[in-house]
């Protein structure tokens, strides 16, 4: 109650005197000086920290309970008596900004600030009698409870003793009680939490508590990193000597998490990559679908890049069903293209053997000069070599043969199979499209011979007619001479 009493105090000293006083010193250094800087505060600043210490004692007015009509009329009369001094100080600054002094003298001179103090005397009389009022009222409380206190002391004292040697009875009982509590508690600890492999010391059984806190948080702690992303984090604490004793606890369990989280996100990225990597092919395959040799290149540029092979080759299909081969269309190692003609005959190699089973081969023990990769410093043989049919509709249109010097893994090979059937849909597709325009192509052909040869015969005919007609005209003219000479003769 003192400290509200102050409060309010000090709020009625914001609410008035700081303001007057404020707008009384800046009004007349301004009024001797006629300088800007001498008004320090401003009209708006003065209203706004009277404002809020008027809100200020209204509150503490109303926690206190304040419920004197009177006194809330005298309040209310005080903060219009401010509100309009702080009217008076802005057309005071104004009348010295204009020059104006004889009124700003006059209007000096009517001592507006006295008028407010006898508002604010009203107020302060009021208000500090009811603080005054809630002190003594506080103050006899205060008294009379020593008073009650001493008694309760008193009769506290008197049957205190009986009951600090019950207490301590039941303190030392449940000593023990907490003892075997706690001792259980680290027990339970090591068996559902983590064992760390050390033998319990009795002594410091009242550790286990924060044995079980600092376990808990390593579990959230691990959780939260599993949750990020985080699959390498480790169990602290956890070593081989020990982890033995955490296969079936929550450690345990949380390492076994993780573990199936790793696999789950390496399947995870892995399907990514398949995917990833299936869409871009088949926008190589749809871009270049109409150009085997084009389509080739591009393709096995892509799948030695995307598996991070250092070589690679595209065999096509050729041949009739008697006479089949394995032609190369495409070879690219090291960001360069090869330019090699070669031909395999079917059943002929690995390729060929690999074209009659339509089973992909990985290997990895590679024969000595098989196949080498070539770099600026030298030859050396790959580590790994995979060898894919590519399929449609269980028809072999071409292979593919990558070599690397890192293992190719197994989703790396189903991935080359799905593009593998991609890529001989597209080259079956385009055979077909090349037969179709090379029987498109004999059939123009033939067509511009018939026409050849009707445009021939027709000429043929108009010059047959042509010697029709010069015989007719030669046979009428010897017809014609005859007549004449059977005349002449008669």
């Amino acid at each position: 109650m003192k400290l509200q009493a102050e409060a309010v105090a000090r709020e009625l000293k914001n609410c008035y005197e700081l303001p007057v006083r404020h707008i009384d010193v800046s009004l007349r250094g301004y009024a001797l000086i006629h300088e800007d800087r001498f008004l320090y505060i401003k009209p708006s600043e003065v209203r706004g920290d009277m404002e809020r210490a008027f809100t200020r004692l209204d509150s503490l007015l109303r926690v206190q309970q304040y419920n004197d009509p009177k006194g809330w009329e005298q309040l209310k009369a005080m903060k219009q008596a401010m509100r309009d001094y702080a009217t008076f100080h802005e057309s005071m600054i104004k009348l010295i900004k204009q020059d104006n002094m004889q009124d700003f003298l006059t209007e000096f001179s009517k001592d507006k600030g006295f008028s407010l103090w006898k508002v604010y005397e009203k107020l302060l009389i009021t208000i500090n009698a009811f603080e005054e009022k809630r002190l003594r009222e506080a103050e006899q409380e205060y008294a009379n409870a020593n008073s009650t206190n001493l008694y309760i002391q008193i009769l506290l004292t008197l049957i205190g003793i009986p009951s600090i040697l019950f207490v301590i009875q039941r303190l030392r009982k449940e000593g023990t009680q907490r003892f075997q509590l706690l001792t259980n508690l680290d027990a339970n600890n090591r068996k559902y939490l983590f064992d760390p492999g050390t033998a319990l010391n009795t002594n410091e059984a009242h550790k286990s508590i924060e044995h079980s806190i600092d376990n808990i948080k390593k579990a959230s702690s691990f959780v939260k990193e599993i949750s990020q992303g985080n699959y390498n984090v480790d169990w602290q604490g956890l070593t081989q000597q020990n982890i033995y004793l955490n296969q079936s606890n929550l450690a345990g369990e949380l390492l076994q998490m993780r573990e199936q989280m790793k696999k789950l996100k390496a399947e995870e990225e892995k399907r990514n990559w398949t995917n990833e990597g299936l869409a871009r092919f088949s926008e190589i395959v749809r871009n270049h679908q109409h150009h085997i040799e084009k389509l080739s290149y591009e393709v096995i540029c892509f799948l030695t890049k995307y598996i991070d092979a250092q070589q690679g080759s595209l065999f096509v299909v050729q041949g009739t069903e008697k006479d089949v081969y394995l032609e190369l269309t495409a070879c690219y190692a090291f960001d360069r293209k090869k330019f090699i003609q070669k031909q395999i005959p079917a059943g002929t190699g690995l390729l060929g053997q690999t074209y009659l089973e339509g089973e992909s081969i990985l290997l990895t023990d590679i024969p000595q000069g098989y196949i080498e990769i070539t770099s600026g410093l030298g030859d050396a043989t790959p580590g790994c070599l995979v060898i894919v049919p590519m399929r449609y509709n269980d028809q072999v249109e071409a292979l593919i043969e990558l070599a690397g010097f890192n293992q190719f893994e197994d989703y790396q090979v189903r991935f080359l199979e799905k593009a593998g059937e991609f890529m001989a849909s597209a080259i079956m597709n385009a055979k077909t499209a090349m037969r179709t325009e090379k029987l498109l192509q004999e059939s123009q052909e033939q067509a511009e011979m018939l026409k050849s040869q009707e445009e021939e015969m027709r000429q043929n005919m108009e010059e047959l007619a042509a010697t029709q007609e010069e015989m007719f005209r030669k046979e009428r003219e010897l017809e014609a001479r005859l007549k004449s000479m059977e005349n002449i003769s008669r």
